[in-house]
């Protein structure tokens, strides 16, 4: 199975999918403990920043909520000569 890791529990877990968020997970933390050097971000988030995990199950079910519903928008600005 290219691209599928198993897990101990035997559920293929797609890793292409989620690669992207295992590797952008460290630079925000960096983006953020700058920020909060700079003052932009208070220095009490850090913690819970460096704690904060990506939730993959979570990112699915608002996709497919919001995908038809930006599909649908789209289609109303299109006909309406907005787009």
């Amino acid at each position: 199975m290219s691209g599928e890791l198993v897990g101990v529990s035997g559920e293929a877990h797609h890793l292409r999918d989620e690669m992207p968020f295992l590797l952008a997970g460290p630079i925000e933390v960096a983006v953020c403990e700058a920020w909060a050097e700079l003052g932009v971000v208070p220095r009490e988030a850090l913690p819970k920043i460096r704690q904060a995990r990506h939730d993959m199950a979570l990112m699915a079910a608002l996709i497919a909520i919001a995908s038809p519903m930006a599909l649908a928008m789209a289609a109303t600005a299109t006909v309406r000569g907005r787009v």
